[in-house]
This record gives C-alpha cells, structure tokens and sequence, in this order.
C-alpha cells in the first residue's frame, strides 16, 4: 500500500491509496508510531483512495486513535468509501471513530 504524507499547519495527513488489511497494515502501523514518537500528535488519514478495510483493519484503527487519545493527540478519518462506512456501520464501531465527509472539516475540527 502506498501512503502519501503531506501537512496543513500542525495537521498530518496521510493518504493510503489502496485496500486495507492485515497484509499491508504493518507500514501505516510504522508510520503512525513515527508520528508520535516525532510528537506529531494530530494526524488525519484521508481515506479516499481506501476502497475497503477488513474487520482487522477497523479493530487497528479503533487501537491506534485510543494510543493518540491516551498520549494527548488526535487521529481522525476523512473521505471514507460507502463500503469503508457499511463495514464500519456492520460492526458497530462507525461512532468510535472521528469520522468527517470532507478534508476541510476534519482539518476545522483539529483546531477546536
């Protein structure tokens, strides 16, 4: 999977382009710990280009935003596929997530 990177202010936003699985998650698991450990603590993943996500995908998710919320951060979804919602509707974790239509809401909403 490739993961673009880029920053608005404060904000980092990654772009993985691809599905998401268990196959592929250990480079944005890298990626994120390189984030926190540099102290970039609010982080947005643009999920545009994610066409689907597997239930260990949604479970790493769920644990990566409770480490950003547990050391003072903030890591948010936006742009998600209307697959990426059904999957995530399924398995009752859709309000566990910071989840926003567009960039520039979830972008807004870091600064609150």
């Amino acid at each position: 999977m490739q993961i673009n990177r880029r920053t608005d202010q404060s904000i980092t936003i990654l772009e993985p382009v691809g599905d998401m699985g268990l196959y592929n998650l250990g480079e944005l698991r890298a990626v994120l710990l390189s984030l926190r450990e540099a102290g970039n603590k609010k982080v947005l993943i643009d999920m545009a280009k994610v066409p689907g996500i597997d239930s260990m995908t949604i479970g790493f998710l769920i644990q990566e935003n409770d480490i950003f919320l547990n050391q003072g951060g903030e890591l948010k979804l936006a742009r998600i596929s209307a697959s990426v919602r059904k999957s995530l509707m399924v398995t009752e974790t859709l309000k566990q997530l910071q989840v926003y239509d567009d960039i520039a809401a979830a972008t807004g909403s870091f600064r609150r």
